[in-house]
């Protein structure tokens, strides 16, 4: 008798292993790389924001002559305290960034 065909099905074996056990995490590694590199990333821009809001209101107190010096030096204080929070790589970008803006901004 010969056997019907539904019941010939081919059935994969446990010899082949479409995922080796030590890559089974592989794409979930991957994804949590980018969101901890993503969290990490907008913290650094938080920090480099309010650097840069709180250097513009010191220079902005510094212009008025009516505000007292002390205010100025609290400004000036808050926005040290928050770039040492900012990583040596975060620093140096911001460093940089004047130069590739004006490379960025050439004909070319």
């Amino acid at each position: 008798m010969v056997e019907p065909p539904w019941t010939m099905a081919r059935i994969s074996s446990a010899r082949s292993v479409i995922v080796p056990p030590a890559r089974v995490r592989y794409l979930a590694d991957i994804s949590d790389t980018v969101r901890a590199y993503k969290r990490r990333a907008r913290a650094q821009a938080k920090l480099a924001r309010e650097v840069q809001q709180l250097r513009e209101t010191a220079r902005m107190l510094h212009e008025d002559d009516a505000t007292k010096s002390g205010a100025r030096d609290t400004v000036a204080a808050l926005a040290a305290r928050r770039e040492t929070d900012l990583e040596s790589a975060s620093r140096k970008l911001l460093a940089m960034w004047p130069d590739m803006q004006r490379a960025y901004s050439g004909d070319e």
